[in-house]
Parts: structure tokens; C-alpha cells; sequence
């Protein structure tokens, strides 16, 4: 009868050394990770070089006044570009770089196509700077600069201190010129917008807003902050009086409820 000793039995269960274990584990680690490093090296080539993934197409969406040609030059995209590492931050910065954008979103569409939404900036009246004209939006971003030939967006803002030049693309930032574009924006939802056109608003200070318009003999003065005020109380007085008012040189709406008529 054959007797095992203790010892045999230990050997027999005994587990590899924990430094062992550790460099296996280590082998293990190196081995997978650089199975992984060599798929992603020749993935990034197949990637990179492929056609596949060529910019191919460009969808545009959401320009009117915009040319189409125009945003393709300035994004960048069929410059051999790469639908997969696309910079959309980049085409993004570049489209909005162009004055009447005034947001676009980069949608990525695999494998070749690259969709661009744009919000563009909508002109709505007209600014006078030193002798020349411009193309201004509701924000007061200059869009372009008036040919001599061409017929300016009316109202025209003139008179507007503070501020010595514009630049294409950038809000002009002058109190009295944002005042003159939200009282073009208030007077265009009154009854006497349907009945008269106005040529021009002179946006001297935030106090002091003149509106000339072609059917009246009479300026109309704005000013002093309370611009929704005036206008319900223009309103009022214009539908009161059919459009008659005695006025011959101005009407002032500056005085609360004492509108002055002369």
C-alpha cells in the first residue's frame, strides 16, 4: 500500500507564482493590444485611401438668396475631402464666415455625401454710411454693399452716429440703429403700414428716430425708449381719423399720452 506524503500533495495543487501570472497577463495584454493597433493602422489606410469616402455629393438646404456655387467654394468639401474625418467644425466656421449665413449644420452621410442646412440672414431694410448703402438683417449684420445701380431695400437708416465705417458680416452694434430696426419691426404690424410706405428712418440718437414716409407731408417722431406705446397710440389716433391727421410738419409721439401735431 503506497502512501503519498503531505508534500507530494501540495506539489501536486501548488499555483504558479504570482510573478508569473503577472507577466503572462502582461503577454496577454501586449499581444491583444497590438492585434488591435494593426486593424486600426490598416482600417485608418483603407479608409483614407479608398474612394469610398470621398466627399461625392453636397446637399444644400435652405438658401434663398444664396448661390448654391458659392457655399460649395467656401465649405471646402469637394477639396478631396473625407466623409469619415470630416471637420465639421471647420466647414461649419467656414460656411458661417459668409454674411448672409447666419447658422449652418454639418450632417455627415456615409460614405460620400456631406449635407448642409443654413439659416440665412434675411434682409429687411437699408443703411446709409458716409454716402454709400448697405443690405442690413434684423440684427444689424451688414450683408453687402449697394451697387450704384441697384434700388436699396426701403426703409433706409440714415443718419446714424457713433459708428464711421461697416464691415461685411458684422453687426454694426450703435443703440440708435437697433432702436430704428425694432420700430421698423413694431410699425410693420399697424393698420397705417397698409396705407403708407416709409422711405426713410434718420436714427440720430435712441431719442431722437424720424420717420419720413412717401404718402405724408408730416415726419413722425419717435424716441425715448417706449416704442410699443407710441405705436398702439399711432394706431389708435390713425384709425380715429381715417388717416386724416392735421399735421403739416410732424407728428411727435414722445410726449406720453399729449401727441404733438403740428
Amino acid at each position: 500500500m503506497a502512501i503519498k506524503s503531505n508534500y507530494s500533495h501540495r506539489k501536486k495543487g501548488r499555483k504558479p507564482p504570482k510573478g508569473g501570472r503577472k507577466l503572462l497577463r502582461f503577454i496577454e495584454y501586449f499581444v491583444c493590444f497590438g492585434i488591435i493597433g494593426v486593424f486600426g493602422y490598416f482600417s485608418y489606410q483603407y479608409t483614407t485611401q479608398s474612394d469610398k469616402f470621398l466627399v461625392k455629393h453636397v446637399q444644400i438646404e435652405g438658401i434663398r438668396y444664396l448661390d448654391e456655387e458659392l457655399v460649395l467654394a467656401e465649405s471646402g468639401l469637394m477639396d478631396h475631402g473625407n466623409v469619415l474625418y470630416l471637420n465639421i467644425s471647420e466647414v461649419k466656421e467656414a460656411v458661417e464666415a459668409i454674411a448672409y449665413v447666419q447658422e449652418c449644420k454639418v450632417t455627415q452621410v456615409f460614405p460620400d455625401t456631406v449635407a448642409l442646412t443654413i439659416t440665412e440672414r434675411v434682409p429687411i431694410m437699408s443703411l446709409q454710411m458716409n454716402s454709400r448703402l448697405y443690405e442690413i438683417d434684423e440684427f444689424g449684420v451688414v450683408l453687402r454693399e449697394y451697387s450704384n445701380k441697384e434700388v436699396p431695400i426701403a426703409p433706409i437708416v440714415s443718419n446714424v452716429g457713433g459708428v464711421n465705417f461697416v464691415d461685411t458680416g458684422e453687426a454694426v452694434g450703435v443703440l440708435a440703429l437697433e432702436d430704428a430696426i425694432h420700430l421698423w419691426q413694431v410699425f410693420t404690424d399697424l393698420p397705417i403700414a397698409k396705407d403708407v410706405k416709409v422711405s426713410e428712418i434718420s436714427a440720430a440718437s435712441t431719442n431722437e428716430l424720424v420717420m419720413y414716409c412717401e404718402e405724408l407731408v408730416y415726419e413722425i417722431r419717435w424716441g425715448n425708449g417706449d416704442i410699443e406705446e407710441q405705436a398702439i397710440r399711432l394706431g389708435v389716433l390713425w384709425e380715429k381719423m381715417a388717416g386724416a391727421l392735421p399735421c403739416t410738419e410732424y407728428l411727435d409721439l414722445r410726449f406720453d399720452d399729449d401727441l404733438a401735431c403740428k
